[in-house]
C-alpha cells in the first residue's frame, strides 16, 4: 500500500469523518469510577529450564477484569524475552483475583490494568560475571567508536551470558546505545524502557536516573506524551534520592502549555507479529490511524471503564473517544510487517 503524505485538507476531512464512540447520559450525569484492585495474587511456576540454568526474567501483560473480578484476555506488552516466562506468567495472571472496578457503585468490566510478574532467584547474587563484563566493554567500545558492522550479532551472542536481572539491565542499556547510534527510534525506546524497567535496585543510581531522563526525552520527541507523563510520575518517586531527576519535573511543568501549540501529535508504529498488537497510550481523545504499508485489521480501545473493538477496513480511520472514558490505550492488530501512523488531535 502506497504511503500518502497527509495534507491539512486531508487531515480535516479525515477527522471530520470520525467514528463517535457513544457513552450513556446516565454515565455523564453521575460519574464516579473506582479502579480494579488485586485482592489475590497467583504465584507463577518457575520454568524448569530457566531455573536449572539460573536464568531470571519478567513479563508485563495488559488484562481485562470482568464484573466478577476475573482476569480475561491478557495481552503481552513486554518481557525479558524468554517464551517460558511469558507462558507461565500468563497462566499465573489468569488465576489472579481482583476487586472489580466500580462505576457509580456498580461493578463494571475494566481494562486499564497492567500486571508485571518477575521471575527472580532469591539466592542469586546481583552482580555481573567477569566474562560478561569483559565482552560488554568490548562491544561498548565498538559502539562508541562507530564500528557497527557486526555489533548487533555481538550483542545477540552476549545475550545468553546475561543470566541475572542485573546483567540483563546492562545488556538492554547496551542495546539502547546501539540502536541510538543506528537512529532506530522504535528499538531504542524499547531497549531503554526495558533497562529502566528493572528499577533502581539493579542499576547504579546515576545510571538509572540518566536512563529515566533519556527515556522521558525520547518519549516526548516521539509524541508518546501519555507514556512520558507516566515516566515523569515514576521519576518523582526517586527525586529525594536522585536530585538530577528534577529536570523531568521542570520540563513537565511547561509541557501542557507547549502542547497547546501542537494541535496534531503523530507517531509511527510497526506490527512485527500478527498475534501481538502495536499499542499506544492515548493522550488525546480524537485520533486517526493511517495504514502506511501492509494491512491493519482491528483496533481495540482498552480503557479503565470501557472496552471497544473496531474492524479497520480503510486506509484511514478515525475515532472520537468520549471524555468519560479514562486511561485509554489503543491496541492495533494487523499483518506482520505492517507500518502505521497514529495521530492524536487536540
Amino acid at each position: 500500500m502506497r504511503h500518502i503524505v497527509l495534507s491539512s485538507l486531508t487531515l480535516s476531512t479525515l477527522f471530520a469523518l470520525f467514528t463517535p464512540l457513544q457513552t450513556s447520559a446516565q454515565e455523564i450525569a453521575s460519574y464516579r469510577l473506582d479502579k480494579a484492585e488485586i485482592i489475590e495474587q497467583a504465584q507463577p511456576r518457575y520454568p524448569k529450564l530457566e531455573l536449572g540454568r539460573g536464568l531470571e526474567g519478567w513479563v508485563v501483560y495488559s488484562v481485562i477484569v470482568d464484573e466478577k473480578g476475573n482476569v480475561i484476555e491478557p495481552i503481552l506488552i513486554d518481557s525479558s524475552g524468554r517464551r517460558n516466562f511469558e507462558k507461565n506468567g500468563k497462566r499465573a495472571i489468569k488465576r489472579m483475583k481482583y476487586k472489580p472496578a466500580m462505576l457509580n457503585g456498580e461493578p463494571i468490566q475494566s481494562s486499564d490494568n497492567k500486571v508485571r510478574i518477575e521471575f527472580n532467584i532469591l539466592s542469586k547474587t546481583l552482580r555481573a560475571h567477569k566474562a560478561f563484563i569483559d565482552r560488554y566493554r568490548e562491544i561498548r567500545s565498538e559502539i562508541m567508536e562507530g564500528k557497527l558492522n557486526n555489533t548487533l550479532q555481538s550483542i545477540e551472542n552476549l545475550q545468553p551470558q546475561a543470566r541475572n536481572r542485573y546483567e540483563m539491565a546492562w545488556l538492554d542499556l547496551l542495546k539502547s546505545s546501539y540502536y541510538q547510534k543506528m537512529d532506530n527510534k522504535i528499538e531504542y525506546l524499547k531497549a531503554l524502557k526495558r533497562a529502566v524497567g528493572y528499577g533502581n535496585r539493579n542499576l547504579p543510581a546515576d545510571v538509572f536516573a540518566g536512563g529515566l531522563i533519556s527515556l522521558y526525552n525520547a518519549q516526548i520527541s516521539n509524541s508518546l506524551i501519555a507514556d512520558a507523563i507516566e515516566t515523569a510520575d515514576r521519576a518523582k518517586e526517586f527525586l529525594e534520592e536522585m536530585p538530577r531527576l528534577s529536570s523531568i519535573q521542570d520540563h513537565r511543568a511547561s509541557l501542557e502549555a507547549a502542547l497547546a501549540s501542537h494541535p496534531l501529535l503523530s507517531t509511527k508504529g510497526l506490527i512485527k507479529d500478527a498475534e501481538t498488537p502495536w499499542r499506544h497510550k492515548l493522550y488525546r481523545k480524537t485520533i486517526a490511524i493511517e495504514a502506511n504499508s501492509g494491512k491493519l485489521n482491528k483496533v481495540e480501545f482498552r480503557c479503565a471503564n470501557k472496552i471497544r473493538s473496531f474492524e479497520i477496513k480503510q486506509e484511514y480511520s478515525s475515532y472520537k473517544i468520549p471524555s468519560s472514558w479514562e486511561g485509554c490505550t489503543a491496541f492495533v492488530y494487523g499483518e506482520n510487517g505492517s507500518h502505521l501512523t497514529f495521530l492524536e488531535q487536540s
